[in-house]
């Protein structure tokens, strides 16, 4: 029996669980007695055909598949410079950007230009069909290749090459956010393509099914223009929100909660392996997690307090998540892409400065011994270096910011154990001609070393080998140009309505109710006597420098979709002359004129020094747009901010905030209503009380926009809840995901279970047997399920004995924890289960008996309660104890005379019978006999 685990140290406990859970050195269900299966160890898919295709390569060939390139503009002729990497240098993939004007998202034609840019590049690697087995190749040399590991087969002579060495694709690559975006979402393809949902908008449904398809259609999109590597997703655990940090992850989160990222992680990419057809490979982002940082990683390195023990806590487990199998499946992501993060005691305090994680051998293999990273690396997953010229590598290794030696930084990344690295920006804010130059020395550095360092060599087999395997699976074992190059058309009309209806599903799904302080909004909408003035920010936007800005929310937007939706044309219940739109630009500007006058100083002479005098006030005049938008103000009912994040070097995204500060007085007969189209923390709790109702919306995509419309006109109530706490509001994710104090705990067994303890039917289980009971759902205060690792205590109890065993601990898995316990001995067992605060469950009741064990359940009955279930900074209600359903009462029977006269008279014969039977014993007392007559008549009546 396992040792008693106090409820007050579980939340603790809860933590470290999990960590283990995902280590794999816990049994998945949390049993005591349930042994870990060790994992196969299995041979990676393509390797053979990955090792016949590598000893035919040339030195060349092999060190160009290490690289990744970006390039400017979409010249793909035979003197181009990308034409003649492909083909000089063999380089292995391109990444095409928004900001390196591949394509263009101002016309909407990005996903053709996209389709035909691919179609070129593809057609220059891979010279025609290749399913014939290919002449040798002249310039292949004999290297050392590095023997692969005792449990995997080597390959045999048998193996027929039906892949061209001199004609392997490229990867090409695009990430999901453009690297100008910041805390607010800029996807990198924002037109061409079905705009989906950011990550945040996914978080906040709790839903992972919606990651899964919403990635089907990311994967669908993307294999259609012949994009083939995606970087993405993210899984960052903001734990911490840091507005206004320039480490502000803001919507480019899951959550805070490791389970869940892991989570929504696996079922993305789940979703991008199906709508692709396994044509797109997924690069997960910014492993170790970036959730901790106070800075951006592409400016400066940021600096991590956290030990690798605390990492295994917490940010590593959703890349635990989407490495390791638990059955033999897919579902793990192809890549990681390793971000420019340092630890500070990384290895405990032995180490007091650490370079990045990138660029550091030791800390990279302490992460890549971890199990599940290990065994991920075993069946070939592939790692990729974050962009290697971005400023904060550079300045890393050169402070002064005045030089950059592309080789070093290539060479330590590599050594480090990238496989892949990503030459972009390379180096940062330099012309094109000198990236390329750099590029070009990187590559042949590479070739160099290779041919004249045999250990340097065989490491480079190693990551080609696995670049190959990932390149085979994609490519369905064969490269071909029909292939690689995309052929299939958009999706169809009919198709992509429905995309759409599920996109403005899940945006409506996601809408949280933050904060209302007024009650009376829920049943309250617009109507046609209202005016609503709509602040929106349009701060503009744009990809790239020489890229056509565009308005983050057009000033108009919200204003349309209500005249739209229930204009006169519609439902009538507004007036169009009834909604006026505003930039929150101008909104400042009022803010501004609407601050106290400023005084003027007058110096008054005296023969006493006396102190300068206000005897005057500086005179401000309303411009044309000021003074219409005071009266707007003034004639308002309704005040609707659309907001994205606050940003100190904006005017207007600080207006809101300086509007709540002086208009009090304006707004105590107006309901203000705030969307957060970014990330939901920005606003502080004075700020928030304010206001009428606060609303996540989390994206300011067309969808999320109408989604924000139709709940301030009540079509349909906010049902998301946020990923990420919310201080503000005293939401704190740990507490809404910790279980649920008002849940009954449901409990069963392995075996049937009786109806009643009365009529019991025989069964087979015996003492010394083994029985298991799991216990879940477990719901939390959001009403999920409770991340996989939360600890549940099984209390056991012996009634007849007076005694309560100690509890056996067990976490959770997919909201269930289970335990095997073994009937070891006679008599009656309660058994029971509490969870954090939720300490209700049903009883298991097991009473065991030398010809058998009966056991069942027993549901206590609940009280109705109208009892709200507790917010986070609420105190919990003590539970009331459950009430037993009463017994029914015993039936009266009523006797009649004959049973009486009868019941008399052997009452009488029993007595004479007793007394001549004590008679007959010498030494019996008088009193005793007496005794014994008057309890045969007592016992008999009765």
């Amino acid at each position: 029996m396992l040792r008693t685990t106090s409820p007050l140290i579980s939340s603790l406990r809860s933590l470290a669980a999990r960590a283990l859970l995902a280590l794999g050195l816990v049994a998945p269900s949390g049993g005591a007695a349930l042994a870990q299966t060790p994992a196969p160890t299995l041979q990676p898919a393509n390797f053979d055909l990955a090792q016949a295709l590598l000893e035919r390569m040339s030195a060349q060939q092999r060190v160009g598949q290490l690289f990744i390139v970006t390039f400017p503009g979409t010249n793909t002729g035979p003197d181009s410079d990308i034409a003649k990497l492909i083909t000089d240098y063999h380089i292995g993939g391109v990444q095409l950007k928004a900001s390196a004007q591949n394509f263009s998202n101002d016309d909407g034609m990005a996903a053709e230009q996209i389709k035909d840019l691919v179609g070129k590049l593809q057609g220059i690697a891979v010279k025609g069909t290749t399913n014939v087995p290919p002449t040798p190749n002249p310039d292949a040399v004999a290297t050392p290749t590095r023997t692969p590991r005792p449990s995997v087969a080597t390959i045999t002579p048998t193996i027929r090459l039906s892949v061209d060495p001199r004609s392997i694709p490229l990867f090409i690559g695009i990430a999901q956010d453009n690297d100008l975006g910041g805390p607010i979402d800029l996807p990198e393809l924002r037109s061409g393509a079905r705009q989906s949902p950011n990550a945040m908008v996914l978080g906040a449904t709790w839903d992972p099914n919606n990651a899964a398809a919403i990635g089907a259609i990311t994967g669908g999109d993307l294999s259609r223009m012949g994009v083939n590597l995606f970087f993405g997703p993210s899984l960052d655990v903001m734990d911490t929100p840091r507005p206004g940090t320039p480490g502000d992850l803001g919507i480019h989160v899951f959550g805070g909660d490791p389970f869940w990222v892991g989570r929504f992680g696996i079922s993305y990419i789940e979703g991008i392996r199906a709508g692709s057809g396994g044509k797109v490979a997924t690069v997960v982002r910014n492993f170790p997690g970036l959730g901790a940082s106070d800075r951006n990683a592409s400016e400066e390195v940021p600096t991590i307090q956290k030990s690798l023990e605390q990492l295994k806590q917490s940010e590593l487990l959703p890349y635990f998540a989407v490495t390791q199998r638990e059955t033999i499946s897919d579902v793990v992501t192809d890549g990681l892409q390793v971000a420019h993060i340092r630890y500070r005691g990384f290895q405990g305090n032995s180490r007091t400065s650490t370079r990045p994680v990138s660029v550091d051998p030791q800390a990279y293999q302490d992460l890549m011994a971890l199990p599940p990273l290990a065994s991920w690396r075993e069946r070939g997953g592939v790692t990729f270096s974050e962009e290697l010229g971005v400023r904060s590598l550079r300045r890393f290794y050169e402070p002064t910011d005045t030089a950059f030696s592309g080789n070093r930084v290539a060479q330590e990344a590599f050594a480090a154990g990238n496989d892949v690295l990503v030459l972009g920006r390379f180096p940062l804010g330099s012309a094109w001609e000198d990236q390329l130059s750099r590029i070009k020395e990187a590559i042949a550095f590479f070739q160099t070393r290779y041919v004249d360092d045999p250990s340097f060599a065989a490491r480079v087999d190693e990551s080609v080998r696995r670049i190959l395997m990932l390149k085979l699976k994609i490519h369905a074992g064969a490269f071909s140009l029909s292939r690689a190059v995309p052929t299939s058309s958009a999706p169809s009309a009919e198709a992509q309505s429905e995309t759409a209806k599920q996109i403005a599903d899940i945006a409506r799904k996601a809408v949280t109710c933050l904060s209302e302080s007024r009650e009376e909004l829920a049943s309250v909408a617009p109507n046609r006597n209202e005016s609503i003035v709509f602040f929106t920010d349009d701060r503009p936007l744009q990809e790239c420098a020489r890229c056509a800005p565009y308005p983050a929310i057009p000033k108009d937007a919200l204003k349309a979709i209500t005249a739209n939706f229930y204009g006169p044309k519609k439902t009538g219940q507004v007036e169009e002359s009834k909604l006026k739109a505003y930039s929150l630009d101008a909104l400042a500007e009022y803010n501004a004129l609407s601050l106290p006058a400023v005084p003027t100083i007058s110096e008054t002479v005296s023969v006493t020094d006396v102190a300068p005098v206000a005897s005057s006030t500086a005179t401000v005049t309303d411009t044309e747009t000021t003074l219409e938008l005071r009266q707007a103000i003034s004639a308002a009912n309704w005040i609707v901010f659309a907001v994205l994040d606050v940003d100190d070097n904006l005017r207007a995204s600080q207006a809101l905030r300086q509007f709540l500060a002086t208009q009090a007085d304006t707004l105590r007969d107006k309901r203000v209503v705030v969307f957060a189209f970014g990330a939901p923390y920005y606003l502080d709790a004075t700020e928030v009380s304010k206001i009428t109702a606060y609303y996540g919306v989390y994206s300011r995509s067309p969808a999320s926009l109408e989604a924000a419309v139709r709940v301030l006109f009540n079509e349909y109530a906010p049902s998301g809840f946020s990923p990420v706490s919310v201080p503000a509001t005293e939401y704190r994710l740990d507490e809404r995901t910790s279980p649920n104090p008002a849940q009954l705990i449901p409990l069963r067994t392995d075996v049937v279970l009786t109806a009643t303890q009365s009529t019991p039917e025989p069964l087979t289980l015996k003492i010394n047997d083994k029985l298991d009971v799991t216990a879940g759902p477990i719901i939390d205060l959001n009403g999920n399920k409770v991340p996989d690792g939360t600890e549940v205590l099984f209390k056991l109890n012996y009634p007849n004995e007076g005694v309560e065993q100690p509890g056996v601990a067990a976490v959770t898995r997919n909201g269930f924890a289970r335990i095997t316990l073994t009937i070891d001995r006679q008599g009656t067992l309660n058994i029971t289960a509490e969870s954090n605060q939720a300490k209700r469950s049903d009883t298991i009741r097991v009473n065991a008996a030398p010809e058998g064990v009966i056991i069942d359940r027993i549901t206590p009955t609940l009280q109705p309660t109208t009892t709200p279930v507790p917010t986070p900074a609420s105190t919990p209600v003590p539970t009331p104890s459950p009430t037993p359903t009463p017994e029914p009462p015993a039936p009266v029977v009523r006797a009649n005379m004959s049973g009486f006269v009868l019941t008399i008279l052997l009452l009488l014969g029993v007595s004479i019978a007793t007394f001549i039977v004590l008679s007959g014993f010498r030494g019996v007392p008088s009193a005793v006999r007496l005794r014994a007559i008057l309890g045969t008549w007592t016992v008999g009546w009765n």
